[in-house]
């Protein structure tokens, strides 16, 4: 498992991280509650980072989606340059999205639905897994529509600039206008400076990791609040179930929808700038 602080690997049963000392609490809703508001995100995000296979690889990804609709001399410099400055239109962007999205649906209401058997109270301390489940394929979802919308590897620079993207997109996703502005920002700075690099330091030196905490504070409110109302609803035998893998599909689709649209939005802008409407 991970600290709810710091990120560190712990091992199973001991009770502080042996990195930054903080107390290991047991993995339930009242438990995360106990913790402020910024580290209850990442919290849930360090967790459903854990999950095997929660980091796309960028390199495989792109090739998988465009070896079979182009040459692998274009592959190659879309891998490398990024689908902004290897002038893959967005019709076609939209196209994979859109395939991507409806896979990730399929498995996000699966997996919450799975999640909301019946059990009465005893369930309670598995709350946090099944949101863990739930944010596993937003992230994944998340990595895959950066990398088709021109952004770089985002684990390039390590876990700490993982987080800070994961959150800003996550933010899209719950409809945090201070996120989109950090995107925004974020894809600017990466069309004109060229790298990763420059986005880093913008980054480190104040310009996106102040929007960052409060999105994480605003998704640690959130996520307490969630976690509540869907632990009544496992309560009800039978319908606990549907209703968590109906109202995952729906949260699912908007979400999804939201960070596709923004990540176009500021595609287009970046790279397209004649076909804004």
């Amino acid at each position: 498992m991970r600290c709810q602080i710091c990120g560190a690997q712990v091992e199973d049963m001991v009770a502080a991280c042996p990195e930054c000392g903080a107390k290991i609490l047991p993995i339930n809703v009242g438990s995360l509650k106990k913790l402020p508001e910024e580290s209850r995100w990442y919290y849930i995000l360090n967790r459903a980072m854990g999950f095997p296979g929660i980091k796309i690889d960028r390199c495989k990804f792109l090739r998988d989606k465009f070896s079979p609709r182009y040459d692998e001399t274009t592959v190659a410099n879309i891998i490398e340059e990024g689908t902004g400055r290897a002038s893959v239109p967005p019709a076609l962007l939209d196209d994979i999205a859109a395939e991507v999205i409806k896979g990730h649906k399929l498995l996000a209401t699966g997996a919450s639905a799975a999640a909301g058997l019946p059990g009465g109270f005893g369930l309670l301390a598995t709350v946090p897994a099944d949101m863990a489940q739930y944010y596993f394929h937003s992230l994944q979802l998340a990595q895959k529509l950066a990398y088709l919308y021109g952004y770089p590897d985002l684990e390039k620079n390590g876990k700490d600039d993982f987080l800070v993207s994961m959150t800003l997109f996550i933010g899209v996703m719950n409809d945090i206008g201070v996120a989109v502005k950090g995107v925004r920002e974020f894809s600017k700075i990466l069309a004109e400076g060229g790298g990763y690099e420059v986005s880093r330091m913008a980054m480190t030196k104040g310009a996106i990791y102040p929007v960052v905490k409060q999105v994480a504070r605003i998704m640690g409110v959130s996520v307490t609040k969630n976690l509540f109302a869907k632990s009544f609803s496992k309560i009800i035998p039978g319908i606990g179930a549907l209703a968590s893998g109906g109202i995952t599909l729906i949260m699912f689709s908007y979400e999804a929808e939201r960070l596709r649209e923004g990540l176009r939005e500021d595609f287009v802008a970046q790279w397209r700038p004649e076909e804004e409407e």
